[in-house]
């Protein structure tokens, strides 16, 4: 869990001063959202957690891939760049 809390404070910190389409509320209000969904539906995989945490990492900040790979560890860093989207699609 400790990559989860890492890609935490990493998403909280990339995302600082960003805002969703409504220009209020914060960006990272998006990824804790995800992640509190995924807990609902009782998911605990911490790959899964810390993908949620980091997947528009690299789409909306400054934060780069080594960046990332440094805060989750191999696997979860792997798995937050497999899922990254692209922008217009």
């Amino acid at each position: 869990m400790k990559c989860t809390e890492n890609l935490k404070a990493l998403a909280e910190r990339g995302h600082a001063g960003q805002f969703r389409k409504d220009g209020k509320t914060p960006y990272v209000e998006h990824p804790r959202a995800v992640v509190s969904l995924l807990g609902k539906w009782g998911v605990t995989d911490g790959v899964i957690l810390a993908v949620a945490w980091g997947h528009d990492l690299l789409e909306d900040t400054a934060i780069g891939e080594a960046e990332i790979r440094r805060a989750g560890g191999p696997a979860n860093g792997a798995a937050i760049l497999a899922a990254r989207g692209k922008k217009g699609k």
